[in-house]
């Protein structure tokens, strides 16, 4: 009876642990999906205005072009409101010419890309025209998408979870060292921090994610792990011995490798990650001592 207990409370703990693993990895991953897509919004959004501001230039030369002729125009006033305004009279303002005489000043802006041109006419004739065309305009007129993955809860939560991650794996750092009852719950919890905290750094949105280079706050959340594995393997009870997979572990570690992979970066990171902590935690098991002294160690975590 005492093995079965300790057999069901071993399974209940590893899937206790895989479920939290799953749960970070999946947060991680919904949040690394957001920055995609957010970042895909904005590089969509600046290749438009790079073919709206090559369309302006060729529909502003042909404008101006059009406004010369105006010049020798009839009814240069009339022409432009049945051409520009729906043929509707132009809502002016009054300016000063040089020698004092009123001169009427209509506006129209292209309605896609932001063209200004700015009419003088001198009753119905057409004294000057300015044809203005530029990146603030055009944006003005087609506005920049709002970047969501910089707010909203899936940010905030990403924000929060180094600041709360780092008192818990100190805490467990401590409870693995003094602790012998809870020394393996508190290097769990140290394991659990670390991997939280290098996952929100790793899904910032003010940086791109890479695999082959990490920023100075993902190297130190992985100094954290590497910590909480050794800290694990140490706490962990001798008899669990190291890495061992039968048929259907190998099955599902496979599965779970190819969901990764389908993930896209965000999962090669993980794996990879993954990968090393395995082979750390296999390491470290190896160098355990083994025997009574092995017992001493782990306590009476693995009861």
């Amino acid at each position: 009876m005492p093995a079965k207990r300790n057999a069901a409370r071993t399974r209940t703990r590893t899937l206790a642990r895989l479920a939290v693993l799953a749960l970070i990895i999946a947060l991680g991953a919904f949040k690394a999906d957001q920055n995609r897509r957010d970042r895909e919004a904005q590089r969509a959004y600046d290749d438009l205005i790079a073919q709206l501001d090559k369309e302006g230039g060729l529909e502003h030369q042909k404008l101006s072009q059009w406004s010369k002729s105006l010049f020798d125009a009839d009814n240069a006033r009339r022409e432009t409101e049945e051409t520009l305004n729906a043929g509707e009279p132009w809502e002016t303002r009054m300016v000063a010419d040089r020698v004092g005489d009123g001169r009427e000043v209509a506006t129209w802006r292209h309605p896609k890309y932001g063209i200004e041109m700015q009419y003088t006419f001198d009753g119905d004739d057409l004294a000057s025209f300015t044809a203005g065309i530029g990146r603030g305009l055009l944006q003005e007129r087609t506005p920049r998408p709002q970047p969501f993955s910089l707010e909203g809860p899936a940010e905030s939560l990403r924000q929060l979870i180094p600041l709360a991650a780092g008192p818990i794996w100190l805490a467990g750092f401590a409870g693995a060292i003094f602790s012998a009852r809870h020394g393996l719950l508190a290097a769990e919890a140290m394991l659990a921090a670390a991997f939280s905290t290098f996952i929100a750094h790793a899904v910032n949105p003010h940086t791109v994610m890479r695999i082959t280079w990490f920023t100075d706050q993902e190297w130190f959340a992985l100094l954290m792990l590497a910590a909480s594995l050794v800290m694990l393997a140490w706490r962990a009870p001798a008899r669990q011995g190291g890495l061992r997979f039968s048929m259907r572990e190998l099955l599902i570690a496979m599965t779970a490798a190819a969901v990764l992979l389908a993930i896209g970066p965000f999962g090669w990171l993980m794996l990879g990650v993954l990968a090393a902590s395995a082979l750390l935690y296999a390491a470290t098991r190896r160098l355990r001592p083994r025997g009574p002294a092995a017992d001493l160690l782990a306590g009476d975590s693995g009861n």
